[in-house]
């Protein structure tokens, strides 16, 4: 009797289609910045977020469960389409169960029961005490697919109309000197732009150093958003351990927060390209590669290995995109 398949965990399946995606395009999706502009649900208008910003090319994207409602509501009958492509896209539920204050105690000895609030974490639950009742709780990673909105037609061939014709959402790309001035100022970093090795930043000394002969203002942008993305990491911003090595790590701990920093600054970078129009970019991390094809190759084989992990990364740079321009309240979300 064959043994049965184990099901795919949700981080399976979206690493799955991510390296598919990678495969197909021969290119990281953080190497296209042209198609990472804000994809939005199309019912909800709401921007997606985190990891699904990879995932999804710019579009407006809707779920079957919501196109049947919509359906239903309205007496339409708008169906999916031959060749229609399905995305997976990720969010999180919270997941709370009451404890008994013998477990609590085990986790966190000589805890204070007449306290309500935050108790503590281990590396998966959130301990706290509610209404005399302990508690915990943790985020559930879970996926549903999205398709775009031309893929669902109605019987006379007519499409829903775009939320973008209609008005109902607005695009307004940033301007990238706007976000580099305004970024630069705020922060208050040391700022060279007139030197004459890599371009780099340096945690120490809260600095960071852009080359003035890069080929083109596109690539001289991208670079200085790579930069900047490691200087939000600094202790008194996002406090990365990628920028501020702990005490005591293993060279393995040390290359593994090394390459995830660059991976941050990497997808950091191609939002921030992407929310000024900029098409294509070139920054100090992937011009280290002799060729595109060592780059793509590096990062596949990092991507594998980091799992499930990779998508919390990711997580990391939207937080740093955020932080750049100013947004703490998506940063939340």
């Amino acid at each position: 009797m064959e043994e049965e398949k184990k099901k795919k965990s949700v981080s399976d399946i979206i690493i799955e289609r991510f390296l598919k995606d990678v495969d197909e395009k021969g290119t990281m999706p953080w190497q296209r910045p042209y198609e990472r502009y804000n994809s939005f649900n199309y019912f909800t208008m709401q921007t997606y977020r985190g990891i699904n910003r990879l995932l999804l090319p710019f579009g407006e994207y809707l779920t079957k469960k919501q196109i049947n409602e919509y359906n239903k509501k309205h007496n339409e009958d708008f169906r999916f389409q031959k060749g229609i492509v399905w995305y997976p896209v990720v969010f999180f539920t919270v997941q709370e169960k009451k404890i008994t204050k013998e477990e609590m105690s085990e986790n966190f000895p000589g805890v204070d029961f007449s306290k309500e609030g935050y108790v503590g974490n281990d590396k998966i639950w959130t301990y706290f005490i509610q209404k005399g009742e302990c508690m915990k709780k943790r985020n559930v990673l879970k996926y549903s697919d999205v398709a775009e909105r031309k893929h669902f037609k109605n019987s006379k061939g007519e499409m829903l109309p775009s939320r973008l014709d209609t008005g109902d959402v607005t695009l307004v790309l940033e301007e990238p000197k706007n976000v580099f001035d305004t970024y630069v100022k705020r922060e208050g970093f040391d700022l060279v732009t007139d030197s004459i090795g890599t371009p780099c930043y340096i945690p120490g000394l809260d600095r960071v150093e852009l080359n003035p002969h890069i080929k083109s203002e596109d690539d001289w942008y991208s670079t200085a958003f790579h930069e900047f993305a490691h200087s939000s990491g600094h202790y008194t911003r996002l406090n990365r351990k990628g920028v501020h090595y702990p005490e005591g790590i293993t060279p393995k701990e040390r290359d593994n927060l090394y390459a995830v920093e660059e991976c941050i600054a990497e997808i950091t970078a191609c939002l921030l390209c992407a929310e000024c129009g900029i098409h294509s970019m070139e920054t100090s991390g992937s011009s280290t590669y002799e060729n595109n094809i060592a780059y793509v190759q590096s990062w596949k084989k990092q991507v594998k290995e980091w799992g499930k992990e990779f998508i919390y990364i990711v997580s990391q740079a939207d937080k740093a995109f955020n932080f750049i321009l100013g947004d703490t309240e998506d940063m939340n979300r």
